[in-house]
């Protein structure tokens, strides 16, 4: 079969099995966000980004929420990455869930895809591939964050990794190209992810020189590098800055948290289907779903115990020395000791600081990411690999016994790595789920159809930020500042408002809203948690006809104009 044809059939297996995972998801991808609070957030981020892309690049950053705080969009991940892939639907049809839902597709598919064609390099086995692209595009923990693209989307980490390898070992300045061009859209796509890799391809490089014994490549290697390093500089510091700048004005840098449990490596959170954890006796993981599953673990373990045995010729025990097998064993203990954050424990005994942190408290850049646990998703790269190899050398069994085909064995051997995720995976039908209608709706059509650059207030301004994120989803239509929002890092601005607003409408209150150059407040009745709250609000607002004007209603929100 034609090279091209394999991979056309890849992504289409890959999709099928998608849409059957998530199913009924599909019949209402136009309509429904799979999840609450940070799916409506993410969502309206990538909508954002493409409308500024189109209107003022140059102030990607400065974005409709949370008025008067600069560099707001960098208080949490810019997501340019993922809307890029989701542009040619949302340009097409503007719809949100639409959007939201074809970077979830994509994010799973094309990182199957991306391993699958890492492992056929590396193994140069398709039916290795396929299973290790099963494996890896279907993670327990990619389910985990349905709600973060930033997580999911992991395209681009295998491919960085690919042409890393190809590079190192033909020394091309194309390979080398291909390798910034994907490190660089890494970043672009997560900053966890991003710098994550900015420390484990650099263990990659050295264990190839330094194993391989080929110091005389170093010359030509750091030299292709440097020039890359520099491109890929150029293109990330315009969205690296606007961070910088948080930090030093805001102090956005993080508290450590904890990360990975040695226990979570064989368990599964508690909210998953009980039979497969009560069969194998699986402990009850924190919150980093980390198993993955028995067949992944045997087939890792049979490519370690293959592994020593060498190659032909070689001595006894003496593995080659820049396997990419090898190569990724080392990337994956190193991802697995990062994955703890400041301390190693088992269950609730610390055992030995953890490598992480090196990296917080002295690298620039990881003073602001504090979940040390999002290191397993290199680890779980470096798994799919070795998984490949795993598979290999048990086709190599099998087909010697003739008890089935490689194509009989992929089958099988893929059929059981689904039938694990279907026992330990969260399940879109079991999430929560927020509606979004496509039209937009009367107050935002007409807010968007205002001739000046007005300033609004949504009232009430909810106790739990989530909650604020449904302004901001109704904001798509009309792109108008506003002082509502909602997102990682809260400014002190907001808070302030927030106090304002709890004695809402006193005299100090409007008198501040209309100093900051608020100019207009709308009332949602849908809002409000007590109606007779919002009927008081209502009535006096309009008590006051020197302070407010009275707009108009449209359906449930009330206008009113600061004088």
């Amino acid at each position: 079969m034609k090279t091209y044809k394999s991979h056309v059939l890849v992504l289409l297996y890959l999709t099928f099995i998608f849409l059957f995972l998530t199913f009924p998801l599909i019949l209402n991808f136009n309509s429904i966000l799979p999840g609450h609070g940070d799916t409506r957030h993410l969502s309206w981020v990538m909508a954002w980004d493409i409308h500024q892309l189109f209107h003022d690049p140059l102030h990607m950053f400065d974005a409709n929420i949370l008025y008067n705080t600069r560099y707001i969009l960098a208080s949490a991940d810019h997501l340019i990455g993922s809307a890029i892939m989701g542009m040619p639907v949302y340009l097409l049809t503007g719809n949100l869930p639409l959007l939201y839902n074809t970077v979830y597709l994509l994010g799973f598919v094309l990182s199957g895809f991306a391993m699958y064609l890492l492992v056929r390099y590396c193994t140069g086995n398709t039916y290795a591939a396929v299973v290790a692209a099963t494996f890896y595009a279907f993670l327990p923990y990619r389910f985990r964050h349905l709600t973060h693209p930033h997580m999911f989307n992991t395209i681009w980490i295998p491919l960085a990794f690919l042409f890393l390898d190809k590079f190192l070992r033909s020394r091309k300045g194309k390979d080398c190209a291909l390798f910034i061009l994907f490190y660089t859209l890494t970043v672009l796509s997560s900053w966890y992810l991003g710098l994550y890799l900015s420390v484990l391809a650099p263990i990659y490089l050295l264990a190839f020189i330094i194993l391989g014994r080929r110091w005389w490549i170093l010359k030509t290697v750091v030299a292709y590098l440097l020039i890359g390093a520099i491109l890929a500089g150029l293109v990330i510091l315009p969205f690296a800055y606007p961070y910088l700048y948080n930090a030093r004005e805001h102090g956005f840098d993080r508290e450590l948290a904890s990360g990975a449990n040695l226990k979570d490596y064989y368990g599964m959170v508690p909210f998953k289907d009980a039979w497969y954890r009560k069969v194998l006796h699986l402990n009850r993981a924190s919150d980093y779903p980390f198993f993955l599953g028995m067949l992944a673990y045997f087939l890792m373990a049979l490519a370690l115990i293959s592994f020593r045995k060498g190659v032909p010729g070689s001595k006894r025990w003496e593995p080659p020395r820049t396997s990419p097998l090898l190569l990724f064993i080392i990337v994956g203990l190193a991802a697995f000791l990062f994955s703890f954050g400041k301390d190693i424990s088992y269950g609730n005994t610390v055992l030995l600081p953890g490598p992480y942190r090196l990296l917080h408290y002295f690298v620039p850049g990881f003073s602001g990411l504090r979940r040390a646990g999002r290191f397993a998703m290199l680890y779980m790269t470096a798994a799919g690999v070795i998984i490949g190899f795993g598979y290999v050398k048990l086709e190599e069994w099998v087909t010697k016994m003739k008890k089935f085909s490689p194509a009989g064995l992929c089958i099988i051997a893929s059929l059981i790595i689904m039938s694990e995720v279907r026992a330990f995976y969260i399940k879109p039908t079991r999430m929560k789920m927020t509606f979004v209608t496509p039209e937009a709706k009367p107050y935002a059509v007409w807010l968007e159809g205002l001739e000046d650059d007005p300033v609004i207030l949504n009232l009430p301004m909810h106790d739990n930020m989530g909650l604020e994120s449904g302004y901001m989803i109704d904001s798509i239509h009309h792109w108008r500042r506003m002082v509502n929002g909602y997102t990682a890092f809260v400014p002190k601005t907001y808070h302030n408002y927030r106090r304002l607003m709890r004695e809402y409408p006193s005299e100090e209150g409007i008198a501040k809203l209309k100093q900051d150059g608020i100019t207009y407040i709308l009332l949602h009745a849908g809002e409000y948690e007590v109606i007779s709250d919002f009927e008081e609000a209502l009535r006096s607002s309009r008590e006051i006809p020197h302070l407010l004007e009275y707009v108009g209603r449209f359906e449930t929100v009330y206008v009113f104009k600061i004088k």
